[in-house]
């Protein structure tokens, strides 16, 4: 029975720079919107009407472009928009012509106006390489979308630029990956092997158990995660660059589910606590960008991870918890676990790392 859950880490597509269109293979354009005037009149392409605000792409007959897209008044950010919302027009289509009988295409190519600068071509790049992005718990099969776009400029630069921006949009879609996981699935230990797989070459992963938690004196992680069947872990990401004088220590929250615990949260809206680690994947995902990137930095990164739960096991208010480093806590609620966990973790780093820099990410 195949596995109705998507892969992790999400397969973006692939962004080709090429100096010439090629002949055969479907095709989109760009127009700015024209002046907010009374005399200016919408371009029509094929007779159908463009507008050229940001975001609108339209879908042209005859033997031009299939797609014209708008890019509003032209500013890096609207080429990002438009680049989502071209993409998302392109699987709408791949996926019209193929339930039609229609032959799938896999490649599209983009003109990139002459006037794109640098800034234009990564946010356009971003646009295109997350567009697209789902996560669909399903046994069906999913729908075709297109693999590779092949973006046409004479820009030298354009391909150091797109790989830049590919790596920093895998590091975004892993982050929502991770925190769309659901929690059945996504325990502590999950998520601490899920780290391991994922974190790339030049990053070293270290998991600590609960054992070993608690001989160390995680008394807030294990405190969070004791009423759980599912043992916390301390995920630790190490990235050690050659010739990096800074060291940067980055913690993330990990509570892979948030019940509240004892002070229990409310129903409505208690499915989204799979979302309580989205701080801890950023870490595990900023980590695997920066050595991706080959950045001259020292990085270290911490997720202390916990499933949040009621049972007679579970942490309580009016409990002391003795932290990392020896000092205490009163709990007054024990829906205040965050803190509780990042206490542990941000001593450690500091003590253990003596870092130049220290960045925390709860929710």
């Amino acid at each position: 029975m195949r596995n109705p859950l998507p892969p992790v880490p999400t397969s973006l597509l692939d962004i080709e720079v090429t100096a010439e269109l090629r002949r055969g293979t479907p095709t989109a354009r760009f127009v700015t919107a024209p002046a907010d005037d009374a005399e200016s009149e919408p371009l029509e392409v094929g007779g159908v009407r463009i507008t050229g605000k940001a975001g609108d792409v339209q879908t042209v007959p005859g033997d031009g472009p299939r797609w014209v897209a708008g890019l509003g008044d032209g500013e890096p950010k609207q080429y990002r928009k438009t680049g989502a919302a071209l993409v998302r027009a392109v699987n709408a289509a791949l996926a019209d012509d193929v339930d039609n009988g229609g032959k799938a295409f896999r490649a599209v190519q983009v003109e990139l106006p002459e006037e794109a600068s640098g800034e234009h071509v990564t946010e356009l790049a971003l646009g295109l390489l997350l567009g697209g992005y789902r996560f669909k718990v399903s046994g069906e099969d999913p729908k075709p979308s297109v693999r590779t776009v092949r973006l046409v400029t004479a820009d030298p630069a354009a391909g150091e630029l797109v790989a830049r921006a590919s790596a920093l949009a895998a590091a975004t879609a892993l982050t929502r990956d991770l925190a769309n996981t659901p929690s059945n699935v996504k325990s502590p230990a999950w998520l601490a092997d899920t780290a391991s797989k994922v974190a790339g070459p030049g990053v070293e992963v270290t998991i600590r158990d609960e054992k070993w938690l608690t001989t160390q004196g995680f008394g807030g992680v294990v405190a969070v995660g004791g009423g759980s069947a599912r043992p916390p872990r301390l995920i630790e990401m190490a990235y050690k660059p050659s010739g990096a004088s800074k060291h940067l220590l980055l913690v993330g929250k990990g509570i892979t589910f948030d019940t509240g615990g004892l002070s229990i949260k409310p129903a409505d809206g208690m499915h989204l606590m799979r979302t309580d680690m989205a701080g801890g994947a950023a870490v595990i995902a900023a980590t695997r960008a920066i050595a991706a990137l080959g950045l001259p930095v020292r990085v270290t990164a911490l997720v202390p991870a916990a499933e949040n739960h009621v049972s007679g096991s579970a942490y309580r208010p009016g409990d002391i918890v003795r932290h990392y480093g020896g000092k205490t806590t009163e709990v007054a609620n024990t829906d205040a676990e965050g803190r509780m966990v990042l206490a542990d973790a941000l001593a450690y780093g500091i003590r253990r790392f003596s870092p130049d820099y220290v960045v925390d990410a709860a929710t």
